[in-house]
């Protein structure tokens, strides 16, 4: 296991960042093993990308692609997932451990629609910056409505996490639904191996 420390806090909780390398068997089962530590050293909800949760975003329509005041739960037992590899969440809930969705349906789908219809043709969509700001957001979010306290744990792409850490990592301040906690950046030894 590989970590890098992004911004400290003492005394403060500490959110892992978990770097998933998507469709990678032997680096999500890692994945599973680290967070399953974690969550014996004080880790109380995880995040997972791939499954809906918080706030809902519009975009089709005449007005601008926005968020709603609707919330989505962000259960993950027995619903299909955003994406086609629910592993890292499944296992989690084999091992009785608490796992949210955090990811943000409506815009994959923009970002889809949007390349498919050539709208946006290169580069990556700006949704998938706003989609790892939406997975930290509804982390917090959750934890907080469900009277979560304690360490957190967010397992989504590296791509995402390298988002987060240059939030993180920033002389800026954070996003105001972003506590000042510690970040600490988690990568599986077995992440290299898959690439």
């Amino acid at each position: 296991m590989i970590q890098r420390v992004l911004r400290t806090n003492p005394g403060a909780p500490t959110l892992f960042l978990l770097d998933e390398f998507h469709h990678c068997d032997a680096c999500t089962d890692d994945n599973v093993r680290i967070a399953d530590r974690l969550f014996k050293s004080g880790v109380r909800l995880a995040g997972v990308e791939g499954f809906n949760g918080g706030r809902e975003w519009v975009y089709h329509g005449q007005q601008q692609p926005h968020y709603t005041e609707r919330v989505v739960s962000g259960d993950v037992r027995g619903t299909c997932g955003i994406s086609d590899y629910p592993r890292f969440a499944e296992q989690l809930l084999e091992l009785a451990l608490p796992v949210v969705g955090v990811d943000c349906a409506g815009m994959c789908d923009q970002a889809e629609v949007e390349m498919y219809e050539g709208t946006w043709k290169t580069g990556r969509h700006p949704n998938h910056h706003r989609r790892s700001l939406h997975f930290v957001a509804t982390l917090f979010a959750t934890a907080r409505a469900e009277g979560v306290t304690g360490d957190l744990l967010l397992n989504c792409g590296a791509e995402h996490n390298a988002d987060i850490e240059t939030l993180a990592r920033s002389r800026e301040p954070l996003p105001a639904d972003w506590p000042n906690w510690n970040y600490i950046r988690v990568r599986s030894a077995h992440f290299a191996a898959c690439l």
